[in-house]
């Protein structure tokens, strides 16, 4: 029964876990969706929502749909600008680049302490040896006929029985448990160093680093530029026929692409968000982990 509660409380923290994550995704989709369904249905039905250029009706005067779009449209390309900023420099992916810059800091550092506790298993390993070497040379002084040259009568019972002691208590220390300490070295520290390793590879391969941030910032306020220079000359009835082209069918389609991933970033993000903050939610004064792993430890059934 126990067992039982376990796991289903494992599920039910997977799914609440998941739902930040799946909603903010699930948003992004039903969005997307809609604007298939309204250019599938056309100018006709669904008007400007269907994306194609508007024509203004026959003997219809002072038709300002088309500039009350624009403007709308104009200040959601600077709405994106402002966000895309914001949540490069200041917040969001930024903090992203905070978190992975520590995580890397801290793989470093643990493989530096995963080295020392190698050097100093190495450094035991060899004084060990010496221990072995130096224990052989004392035993076979012990166990010569003549112990002390200065005073040839050593053959007394309590000298021979404190040889005899003395000689089982060296030998008692075996090798000194130099064998462990190999053990240790490799098992232990090895595996450290190994995964910590890993984990430096990952965090500079798929840490988040300045020129991509850069990079995202770039993207999307070049693209909303593009898009308001294309509009401002629209607007002008100026149309330019080769801008139009160039923001059709090359930037939409790329800013499509780089919504998506960034919505699939933002809802990963936000289930690590999630997962952050119920771990360092723990005691009277949350911000840190630690209480929340006393509380582990301290739950019944703790190993």
């Amino acid at each position: 029964a126990a067992a039982a509660a376990a796991a289903s409380s494992r599920r039910d923290y997977t799914l609440g876990t998941l739902f930040v994550g799946t909603f903010l995704f699930a948003f992004f989709f039903i969005w997307m969706l809609l604007l298939a369904i309204f250019m599938c249905c056309g100018p006709k039905k669904v008007g400007f929502l269907a994306g194609f250029r508007m024509k203004e009706p026959y003997g219809k005067k002072n038709f300002k749909t088309p500039g009350i779009v624009r403007t709308v449209f104009v200040f959601s390309c600077l709405v994106v600008i402002a966000g895309v900023a914001l949540s490069t420099f200041v917040w969001g992916f930024n903090d992203l680049k905070t978190a992975s810059d520590q995580g890397l800091d801290i793989t470093q550092n643990f493989l530096e302490i995963a080295q020392q506790g190698r050097d100093i298993v190495t450094f035991s390993i060899l004084n060990a040896a010496n221990s072995i070497a130096l224990r052989d040379t004392v035993v076979d002084e012990l166990r010569a006929e003549v112990f002390c040259a200065a005073d040839p009568d050593t053959s007394g019972q309590p000298i021979s029985e404190g040889r005899n002691t003395l000689v089982q208590d060296l030998y008692a220390l075996d090798d000194f448990s130099i064998d462990e300490l190999r053990t240790l070295r490799i098992s232990g520290f090895g595996k450290m160093a190994s995964s910590g390793e890993d984990w430096e590879y990952y965090f500079n391969i798929f840490g988040v680093q300045q020129w991509q941030l850069l990079t995202y910032f770039v993207l999307f306020a070049a693209i909303s530029l593009f898009f308001m220079i294309g509009t401002f000359f629209a607007a002008a009835g100026k149309p330019l026929k080769a801008l139009a082209c160039w923001n059709t069918w090359f930037l939409l389609p790329m800013f499509l692409i780089l919504v998506t991933l960034a919505w699939s970033i933002v809802s990963f993000y936000g289930i690590g968000a999630v997962m952050n903050s119920d771990f360092c939610s723990g005691g009277e004064a949350p911000g840190s982990p630690d209480v929340t792993i006393s509380k582990i430890i301290e739950a019944p059934g703790s190993p």
